[in-house]
């Protein structure tokens, strides 16, 4: 699930669709056939005009929300776990099991690739350069930099 500001949020389900949700009227506006097996994730980039959605189909979606359709399908290694575009949109990251990609807008290619050796559940931008990722096998929370590709900083739950 995401939100666009305080007006749409959008989900994805097992049954492969993405529904667009009216948070005024909680109606569904809008349905998206998106990923063949079902949706794992989705991000709306910060302009509303784009998505990301990946899939059990081992496959990448970017979404043109103007028109309702996918623009772009980039076919990837397995399924993934999470995808989230940073606050500025010029890039995006997508976790497939202790992988981090970040790729950029300018290439839409992959400009760094970060093995984290533990399964990484969510990742979040602070900013363009700075990124959580958090992996509840052992509860951690990373911290590390995009334009370089390194982890930083780390934070453990101590039993």
């Amino acid at each position: 699930m995401d939100f666009f500001q305080q007006s749409f949020l959008f989900s994805g389900s097992d049954d492969g669709n993405v529904c667009v949700w009216n948070t005024r009227t909680w109606n569904c506006e809008k349905t998206l056939k998106a990923h063949e097996g079902g949706v794992t994730a989705i991000s709306i980039h910060p302009s509303g005009k784009l998505a990301l959605t990946v899939g059990k189909d081992r496959a990448m979606k970017t979404w043109n929300l103007i028109k309702g359709r996918t623009a772009y399908v980039t076919n990837i290694k397995a399924v993934a776990d999470s995808v989230k575009w940073s606050p500025e949109g010029t890039v995006w990251a997508v976790s497939i099991n202790n992988v981090v990609n970040i790729y950029e807008v300018k290439s839409a290619g992959i400009k760094h690739t970060i093995d984290f050796k533990t399964r990484v559940n969510f990742v979040l931008f602070l900013n363009v350069s700075i990124f959580v990722y958090l992996s509840l096998e052992h509860t951690f929370i990373f911290y590390a930099n995009q334009l370089t590709g390194r982890h930083f900083a780390d934070w453990r739950r101590r039993a």
